[in-house]
């Protein structure tokens, strides 16, 4: 599947250097942060039949045939810890609305299709 956009459909973005490795120091805590949370969901469902969630932690949002979409409750509280976070940005209320969301179960498609939005059925669903 083809990014659904024409390529000239945004001008190209020019940042200072400066700006560039922030971002891409952002991008490595994100991913670290994530890939730490999926290690602590899978050794958690090591010790149990199915994987739970948190309730308290993970609220959820949608579901759709096996898959069910969480958000977490205290993703705001989890970012607002990270001062690495508010320096990278150095921009008061930046994070003021992040939002994470975890992915459970199975559904048919690419990971192209899922990333891209295109296993919802409608526009308006795709931009939950």
């Amino acid at each position: 599947m083809k990014f659904p956009l024409p390529p000239d459909a945004m001008p190209r973005l020019q940042l200072p250097l400066r700006d560039q490795q922030r971002i891409e120091h952002l991008a490595a805590v994100f991913v670290n942060e994530t890939v730490d949370q999926y290690m602590e969901h899978l050794q958690a469902s090591r010790t149990q039949r199915r994987p739970r969630v948190c309730k308290k932690r993970w609220k959820q949002i949608k579901k759709r045939g096996d898959m069910t979409i969480y958000q977490d409750r205290h993703a705001d509280e989890s970012v607002r810890q990270k001062l690495s976070f508010r320096t990278l940005l150095e921009t008061p209320g930046a994070l003021a609305k992040t939002h994470v969301v975890m992915g459970l179960g199975h559904c048919e498609g690419l990971m192209e299709d899922a990333v891209y939005g295109s296993i919802a059925p409608t526009e308006e669903l795709m931009r939950v």
